[in-house]
């Protein structure tokens, strides 16, 4: 749920006229790109990326170096390197070539979590954790 919904605010592309009211505005999303078929991915690496197995995407991903979606496109190729995560939900694919420098992978948690905790205890920030403000 969010709380005080916009799309000027909540929405990375809405707003293109001043694309500085999303309020993740201070963090790089460069790295956060679609298919033409509005499917997701997130690059994690300089040619790697993840998404969802169930809602993948193919063919090409477009990356945009800032928050407006006037801006010009970064388009990278998935190539056939592609792999489900087990069981998971989690989808990784290689991308035909590294992305420029003006494209950022995201961060991520790379902390070891040797077993499932309760609410509250070691580990909990990040199976529980859902909004960097918080």
């Amino acid at each position: 749920m969010i709380d005080n919904y916009s799309s000027v605010a909540n929405e990375r592309f809405r707003n293109t006229d001043d694309p500085d009211q999303l309020i993740l505005t201070t963090f790089d999303l460069s790295g956060v790109g679609q298919d033409t078929n509005g499917r997701w991915a997130t690059l994690i690496g300089t040619n790697t990326i993840i998404s969802a197995n169930h809602f993948k995407p193919s063919g090409s991903i477009f990356f945009y170096p800032d928050n407006n979606a006037s801006s010009t496109a970064v388009e990278l190729g998935i190539s056939g390197d592609v792999e489900r995560i087990g069981t998971t939900a989690l989808w990784l694919a290689r991308l035909d070539q590294h992305a420029p420098s003006r494209i950022q992978p995201l961060n991520y948690a790379t902390t070891v979590i040797s077993a499932p905790t309760s609410p509250g205890g070691p580990g909990s920030n990040f199976l529980f954790k859902m909004s960097p403000f918080s």
